[in-house]
């Protein structure tokens, strides 16, 4: 089960019950945090980010829940994105699953986030 460093640091004595549990794998340690996404630039680079993980191999696509109707790879190349952005990704090595959402159309914005499943999936 992955649980958020941050929350850790905020609350004396979790990080001692959580010692020696594995919060996730070194490949995707730097992906395992929630980050809020608030404005069109913060979603381009979460895209960014996304797409040299899937590139340099320690990110997959996956597929499931609702996944935005333009394909995650003609959005990393500049394709514009839909109103509703989600796709879902998984780390080759330990299987984490990641959530990349978003409302654009109204500019609610959204977040990258660990997930524990993709919804409609049997866990």
């Amino acid at each position: 089960k992955l649980v958020h460093l941050a929350v850790a640091a905020k609350r004396p004595g979790l990080a001692q019950a959580l010692e020696g549990i594995e919060l996730s794998c070194k490949r995707c340690q730097e992906l395992s945090v929630e980050y809020r996404i608030s404005s069109p630039d913060e979603l381009r680079k979460a895209i960014a980010i996304a797409s040299r993980c899937i590139a340099d191999g320690s990110l997959r696509e996956i597929q499931g829940g609702y996944v935005s109707p333009t394909p995650f790879h003609e959005v990393a190349a500049g394709a514009a994105w839909d109103d509703i952005v989600s796709y879902y990704f998984q780390c080759v090595s330990c299987d984490q699953m990641f959530r990349l959402g978003a409302e654009t159309y109204h500019g609610s914005g959204g977040n990258w986030e660990p997930v524990s499943g993709v919804p409609g999936d049997a866990l």
